[in-house]
């Protein structure tokens, strides 16, 4: 088989196709072409914590699979400091209103609820790969 590699799309063409690839609009300008022992071992199955991807001489090479739980963890973190900043504002504008003026019993509820928001931001653990249950603000549920 002729047999060719984009490490810009990481995949594999057959060269003799290259008309049809180009009529489509799928041709890439790096294809390189690869001995069919190369194109069997990375059409396989990857080692163990591996993925097929380019190798820094443009052919295939198996590199390790990208770190997603610490993506999610990062992401997770973000999200938690951002909801407890937005409830820190909420508690410090209801608390200035209440030194100034004092609450309202509709702000005094709300008050409490922003509070009781931000500990349950504060308590919920974002440093796994699990899915976090994220609670709604006051208002919102």
């Amino acid at each position: 088989m002729n047999i060719g590699y984009s490490a810009k799309e990481n995949t594999f063409f057959l060269l003799d196709e290259e008309a049809a690839y180009r009529e489509s609009g799928t041709w890439q300008d790096d294809i390189i072409p690869v001995p069919d022992d190369v194109w069997t071992r990375f059409v396989g199955e990857p080692p163990e914590g591996k993925q097929r991807g380019p190798g820094k001489d443009g052919l295939p090479a198996w590199v390790d699979i990208p770190d997603q739980e610490g993506r999610i963890i990062e992401e997770n973190q973000a999200i938690k400091y951002a909801l407890l900043e937005r409830a820190d504002t909420e508690i410090r504008m209801l608390t200035v209103v209440q030194e100034v003026y004092g609450l309202n019993d509709e702000e005094k509820k709300s008050l409490g609820a922003w509070k009781e928001h931000l500990a349950d931001i504060y308590r919920l653990e974002v440093n796994g790969k699990d899915k976090v249950n994220w609670p709604l603000a006051p208002g919102k549920g």
